[in-house]
């Protein structure tokens, strides 16, 4: 597993956004701005997946087709790219 993609929903909020991954339970995050909600459900996605590669029974959910996820007013979807390789080497930096 070197990238993957999941479809994450967006929420506004009165100061910057929610967003989760419906395929993920509690795979949440926030943000004041929508660049830095994206980085925070990567980031939140990544630690999901670094707890998961500990449990060798568990397989990564399959990702579900955006237009399968039905969303409220307001809330959009965006495709979340997770890149293993990069978040490796990001977390090693910030250690």
């Amino acid at each position: 597993m070197n990238k993957i993609l999941y479809p994450a929903v967006f929420q506004p909020e009165e100061v910057g956004y929610s967003v989760w991954i419906p395929d993920i339970p509690g795979c949440v995050s926030q943000g004041d701005t929508l660049e830095e909600t994206y980085e925070n459900i990567k980031d939140a996605l990544g630690l999901f997946i670094e707890e998961q590669k500990y449990t060798k029974s568990y397989i990564l959910p399959e990702a579900s087709k955006p237009e399968d996820i039905k969303v409220d007013k307001g809330q959009f979807i965006a495709l979340v790219e997770f890149d293993w390789g990069s978040y490796r080497k990001k977390r090693e930096i910030g250690q």
